[in-house]
């Protein structure tokens, strides 16, 4: 499977193209679709935004289907790097990237979410992801994210 290559902008939680010499790489892994699948704003559960907040977000294209595309990440953007978002954090990247089991693209993912403090530059969450892919193969992604720039991230999807 070969999509176009995407990268991770930490500060601003967006994905851009990848050029090189003036073309358009390729990504012949899971790196682009995983980034897609986190960083796509899946519409919220109303226990996942403060009190009064009526916008829900989540991407146009899923009213169109019975398997809901993104994840929650967004929803921690005004949230305090604490250990119980933390482990939200984990749980919504897993939460993302479930599809990939259920069309039999992995047959396992692991998430790991970890939180180390910056040098005045706030904390970091770094999501260390594990696809196992059918025949055994295993594909290693990690994404550090400052926890700073998702509380003044601007909405959106990548």
């Amino acid at each position: 499977m070969t999509d176009l290559a995407l990268a991770l902008d930490p500060v601003s939680l967006s994905a851009d193209l990848c050029l090189a010499n003036g073309d358009l790489v390729l990504d012949d892994g899971l790196a682009s679709l995983a980034l897609m699948s986190l960083l796509t704003d899946a519409r919220a559960q109303p226990r996942d935004v403060e009190a009064g907040e009526t916008d829900l977000r989540g991407w146009w294209g899923d009213a169109l289907s019975t398997s809901p595309l993104g994840g929650r990440l967004w929803t921690l953007a005004r949230a305090k790097a604490t250990e119980e978002n933390r482990r939200r954090a984990a749980d919504f990247a897993a939460e993302a990237l479930a599809w990939m089991t259920r069309d039999g693209i992995a047959t396992a993912i692991d998430v790991t979410a970890t939180r180390s403090d910056g040098d005045g530059s706030g904390a970091t969450l770094h999501l260390e992801i594990v696809i196992h892919r059918p025949g055994g193969t295993v594909e290693h992604l990690a994404y550090d994210l400052l926890w700073q720039a998702m509380g003044s991230a601007a909405g959106g999807t990548a």
